[in-house]
């Protein structure tokens, strides 16, 4: 069980109160997420971030209804992209069901969304042909103090088990 634990904004866009119950501890490797709605001219996103790893993830909010469906979806994809193996993937799938969605909870992770939400903002406006999927990525490669100076998506191939791997951003360009 794990929440995606989202901004005023984002419960907002998805018709839910600002105060929701609260979920019990992730059973996850990547634990909680905190997410929130960015809005750029090519249109809204979604920035999701890994509390346990700070792997970002990227995508369009057009769907607000199949959030959930869209999240695993796009999570997915990321994962791949990143070298992980299915398996790994499916089993982190497992312990991430069921979803709560749920305010965000810690004050200082909050000022860590808005780091990424900072860079999601540059890297857009910098390179305006990257997909979703691509800013993700470029921002999984961006060192973090809160995890040791560590990049995310190390953290996160670490995390779910898999062995160190270089990020190739060449490999997923447009």
């Amino acid at each position: 069980m794990i929440a995606v634990r989202c901004t005023a904004r984002l419960l907002g866009k998805l018709r839910l109160p600002a105060h929701l119950p609260a979920p019990g501890p992730p059973s996850s490797v990547l634990g909680d997420w905190y997410a929130t709605i960015v809005y750029r001219r090519t249109g809204p996103l979604i920035l999701a971030v890994s509390e346990r790893s700070l792997l970002p993830l990227v995508f369009p909010a057009r769907l607000l209804r199949q959030f959930e469906s869209q999240f695993f979806r796009e999570l997915q994809a990321l994962l791949l992209a990143l070298g992980i193996e299915e398996s790994r993937i499916q089993a982190e799938f497992e312990l991430m069901r069921p979803v709560s969605i749920a305010a965000t909870a810690n004050p200082s992770f909050v000022g860590v969304l808005n780091n990424f939400m900072f860079l999601l903002g540059s890297l857009a406006d910098d390179l305006p042909h990257l997909t979703p999927l691509e800013l993700a990525l470029r921002m999984s490669d961006t060192p973090f103090k809160p995890i040791g100076y560590g990049f995310p998506f190390e953290v996160a191939r670490r995390l779910l088990g898999s062995p160190p791997h270089r990020l190739h951003l060449t490999e997923h360009r447009a």
